[in-house]
């Protein structure tokens, strides 16, 4: 038996709005299945009920944001902002304010070691020190970035070393200004 074209789009669609059906895919804030982590109650701690759950409420993100905030090392004289920008957003994936916070950390310091590779060695020798963690903290770990991402700050520290400001300038030009 031969299945015309349109029959196979439509069997294709079908069985495509049905893998989806099953998957409780969220869309716009509301999911298909009932038995979602969207569903459930939150706890003090902000997470969703149940143990596997990967979202926070915004009281769950902003603890975690000042929580990672509070285990990372500023340069002198500058201070984070103290508080995530959520944009009104009610739910995050957990692991997302960690991010933010770390991003904050790494503009910062990046910035520090603009304003000092040409005039303040030891500063600047110390900002790359800092700027170099990057590569092994959580925010830029594989199940979060991509190896390309992990390839481009290997670059600019690199270049960064050899006193040439252009990828750290790039990256502060690209990410930093909302900071």
């Amino acid at each position: 038996m031969r299945i015309s074209r349109t029959h196979g789009i439509a069997a294709t669609a079908i069985a495509l709005c049905m893998a989806l059906g099953l998957a409780g895919c969220t869309i716009g804030g509301q999911t298909n299945s009932s038995d979602s982590t969207a569903d459930q109650q939150t706890t003090e701690n902000g997470s969703a009920d149940s143990s596997t759950s990967k979202f926070l409420d915004a009281d769950g993100i902003q603890k975690e944001y000042a929580s990672t905030l509070e285990s990372l090392e500023f340069p002198d004289g500058y201070t984070p902002p103290a508080t995530m920008d959520t944009s009104g957003a009610t739910q995050f994936e957990q692991g997302s304010g960690e991010s933010s916070a770390s991003f904050i950390w790494m503009c910062a310091w990046e910035e520090d070691w603009l304003n000092s590779y040409a005039t303040n060695e030891q500063e600047a020798s110390s900002a790359l020190q800092q700027l170099n963690k990057a590569k092994d903290m959580p925010f830029m770990q594989s199940d979060r970035v991509d190896e390309p991402t992990r390839d481009m700050l290997q670059s600019r520290l690199d270049k960064a070393a050899m006193s040439d400001p252009s990828g750290i300038q790039q990256d502060v030009d690209l990410n930093c200004s909302a900071q």
